[in-house]
């Protein structure tokens, strides 16, 4: 395997692990690539949701691409005491201009990696599930497009699926996080940053929440979707994940959604291997990762006409 780091700009890179495309004696095979994008409220990036999801799906197949985007705090805060430096050009909708340019760089390698680009899948946690799904939903959108300002087609930025885990869909969610995150909480006491981080204002109006949800903007071009979430999430809404399946099947597209009874917002792989506590294993949760693999390899199978 080969990994190495891909430049976007000064604060964001990718990470590609690249698997050896020979599987046996004289036998190449192109293999499905998955972007990764981790969560941290755009402010940060969690450490759990980045490398230790990318061995879940390298020990599958898949080259991996883990996408360190931009984030509007420059360093991570740890406490309620710290001041943040802050990142102005980090602000939306830069990390989707970089998940969009991650997309582009697939493509561009694709025949030196044995990468087959027609198999290139985004997932996303938390804030990073918000980021995999406005890709899904914005693909096509010509502003995004002139911002680029690179030649390419615009089917090369649409991924074959989407998996999200917990995602941010509504808006910027403070209004969730306020009611139902106690005050002592980190994310608690860094909504302003994150309402700042979308609408470079405190008091948004309803016409600019919507802009930056994703519910609204599911139409018959959105990718087809696996997303989960637990029910004890006071992060995240989880019934904006059940309207995204709704909508998905009102439009007869292809979408898996799995609402676990028990667990706290942001279990990523919800095993033992990069718990920092036993909080974060949750082994009715773990299925996840199997669930998906189950999905993914049926989209594939399906455009292979098996």
């Amino acid at each position: 395997m080969k990994v190495q780091t891909y430049t976007l700009n000064d604060t964001a890179h990718v990470t590609a692990y690249i698997l050896d495309s020979q599987i046996s004696y004289g036998v190449h095979r192109k293999r499905p690539a998955m972007i990764i994008c981790p969560g941290g409220g755009y402010l940060t990036l969690a450490t759990k949701e980045g490398e230790a999801v990318a061995t879940s799906f390298l020990s599958q197949g898949y080259h991996c691409f883990v996408l360190r985007y931009s984030t509007y705090h420059l360093e991570r805060v740890t406490s309620l005491e710290e001041t943040p430096i802050i990142n102005p050009k980090a602000r939306y909708p830069q990390p989707i201009l970089e998940l969009m340019q991650t997309m582009l760089l697939l493509h561009e390698h694709a025949q030196e990696w044995h990468l087959d680009d027609d198999n290139i899948f985004v997932t996303g946690f938390s804030a990073g599930g918000h980021l995999a799904a406005s890709l899904g939903v914005h693909w096509d959108n010509p502003d995004f497009h002139q911002i680029l300002e690179q030649d390419f087609e615009p089917e090369d930025l649409k991924p074959k699926g989407l998996v999200l885990a917990y995602p941010l869909l509504e808006g910027h969610g403070g209004d969730y996080i306020a009611k139902n995150t106690p005050k002592e909480h980190l994310i608690a006491h860094q909504l302003a940053d994150m309402t700042d981080f979308f609408f470079q204002t405190q008091e948004p109006s309803q016409v600019q929440k919507e802009a930056v949800s994703i519910l609204p903007f599911i139409n018959e071009k959105t990718p087809p979707t696996f997303l989960w979430i637990t029910g004890q999430d006071k992060i995240v809404d989880p019934r904006a994940c059940l309207l995204y399946a709704m909508k998905m099947q009102e439009l007869g597209l292809d979408c898996e959604c799995h609402l676990f009874n028990n667990g706290p917002h942001g279990l990523a792989r919800a095993d033992k291997v990069y718990a920092k506590s036993s909080t974060e294993v949750n082994r009715p949760v773990a299925v996840w990762m199997d669930m998906a693999l189950t999905w993914l390899d049926a989209q594939m199978e399906e455009r292979n006409g098996h």
